[in-house]
């Protein structure tokens, strides 16, 4: 039986779960957070950052797991914690292999948001949070070429280079170094 359109008119689709739950990640005090991830994001709809449907849409269960796991144990001890780092920079300034020779050619501009990038001793860490439904590790080697470009605009832009590159997965509740070749 086909669900009613009544009921389906309101509901939130996976992509708006997704984005709320992005927000939340850009928003949220990481601190009352890794306390009470319940209580963080009532804070922020009294402070009328979401709407109550909104917050309904964040993945507050996977949000839970992320602040009581190890990869965010690692991020508590930074000594810098950025988030949503905009950027847009011309493709010819990065230091790219050839196989991205096109586009420095065509003079084209880079633009991105970086999720978050924390600091350790020897490097910047940049991570890149996914709400996807991945169904294992390997899915989030596709998106090698997306942390190698962000990893080349963020070393012009930062004071110590990037050391590491992680996908953080929301649904496999855990953040994979994937390797730049």
């Amino acid at each position: 039986q086909l669900p009613r359109l009544s009921d389906e008119i309101g509901k939130l689709s996976s992509a708006q779960k997704g984005t709320f739950t992005h927000l939340f990640m850009e928003l949220a005090d990481y601190k009352n957070a890794s306390e009470d991830a319940d209580g963080e994001l009532s804070r922020l709809v009294k402070e009328g950052y979401f709407t109550q449907k909104e917050a309904g849409g964040v993945y507050i269960e996977a949000v839970k797991r992320f602040f009581g796991g190890s990869f965010y144990k690692r991020i508590s001890r930074s000594s810098e914690l950025i988030r949503e780092k905009r950027f847009l920079v011309s493709f010819s300034d990065l230091k790219l292999n050839e196989k991205y020779e096109k586009y420095v050619s065509a003079g084209t501009m880079l633009q991105g948001v970086a999720d978050c990038i924390f600091k350790e001793d020897d490097g910047y860490v940049l991570v890149d949070y996914k709400t996807d439904n991945f169904r294992d590790i390997s899915e989030l080697y596709g998106y090698r070429t997306q942390l190698e470009l962000y990893k080349a605009a963020l070393d012009l832009l930062l004071d110590m280079p990037v050391k590491a590159c992680y996908i953080y997965s929301f649904r496999l509740n855990e953040g994979v170094e994937i390797e730049l070749v």
